[in-house]
C-alpha cells in the first residue's frame, strides 16, 4: 500500500442559492461516465472523466423528492435511491434508462417492504450477481433485500442508521456484505447463506 499514489483534482462544484450534498458516485458499465447526484436537489449529474474540464450536465430530476445511492442493474438501467425529506417518509427506490429517447425514463421498483410499510431513507444500494438489491434505510433503521419484480422487499437486518453499503464477490458470487451504521460509527461484516438471508 506504501507505493500507490493518489492525485485528487477539484473539477466541479455547485454554486447558491440552495442547500446541496453531493451523493452517490457511480461509474457506467463501460467506463466511460460518472453519476452522482446533489441529494437534496433530487437531480443525477453525469460526466466524462477523461474530460474533466468539461461540467456535469443534468441527466435527470427527481425534484421534489431527494436523492442518494446511486448502481447500475443488471439489465443497464441506473438504480436511484429515493426519499421526501426529514419529517417524510415514502421513500423508494426507481430505475432509470438512460438510452430511451428522446430523454431518459424512470419507472418504480419498489416501495413497500414485507410488514406493508414504507420505506423512510432509501440511502444506499449495491447490486448481486442475480440482479437482487440490497439497500439501506437510513431512518428507518433497516437493510432490505428487493428480488427484480416483485412488489415488496424483505427486511435481512436491523441497525440503527445503516447508511453505506458494499457486496464483496468471490468468483462473481456474493459471498458477503458490508454496512456502515452511522449511529455507531462502526462498519458491520455480514456473511450471506442465500441471497436476503445472513449467516450471521
Amino acid at each position: 500500500m506504501k507505493d500507490i499514489q493518489f492525485r485528487f483534482e477539484w473539477i466541479w462544484s455547485i454554486e447558491p442559492p440552495g442547500i446541496h450534498l453531493l451523493e452517490g458516485p457511480v461509474l457506467s458499465p463501460d467506463g466511460t461516465r460518472v453519476y452522482f447526484t446533489d441529494c437534496f436537489q433530487g437531480t443525477i449529474y453525469g460526466f466524462n472523466p477523461n474530460q474533466p474540464t468539461v461540467a456535469p450536465n443534468t441527466v435527470y430530476s427527481y425534484a421534489p423528492c431527494y436523492c442518494n445511492g446511486l448502481q447500475f442493474l443488471k439489465n443497464g438501467k441506473l438504480s436511484a435511491c429515493l426519499w421526501k425529506g426529514m419529517l417524510r417518509p415514502n421513500g423508494m427506490l426507481h430505475e432509470l434508462d438512460l438510452h430511451h429517447r428522446p430523454a431518459p425514463k424512470t419507472e418504480l421498483r419498489v416501495a413497500y417492504s414485507t410488514t406493508g410499510k414504507p420505506f423512510q431513507h432509501p440511502n444506499d444500494l449495491a447490486v448481486d450477481e442475480a440482479g437482487g438489491v440490497y439497500f439501506t434505510d437510513l431512518r428507518g433503521g433497516h437493510v432490505y433485500y428487493h428480488v427484480p419484480h416483485e412488489t415488496k422487499a424483505k427486511s435481512c437486518l436491523e441497525l440503527d442508521k445503516p447508511n453505506g453499503i458494499k457486496l464483496q464477490f468471490v468468483s462473481d458470487k456474493t459471498q458477503s456484505l458490508y454496512v456502515a451504521d452511522s449511529e455507531t460509527s462502526r462498519v458491520l461484516h455480514y456473511e450471506i447463506k442465500s441471497p436476503g438471508i445472513m449467516a450471521n
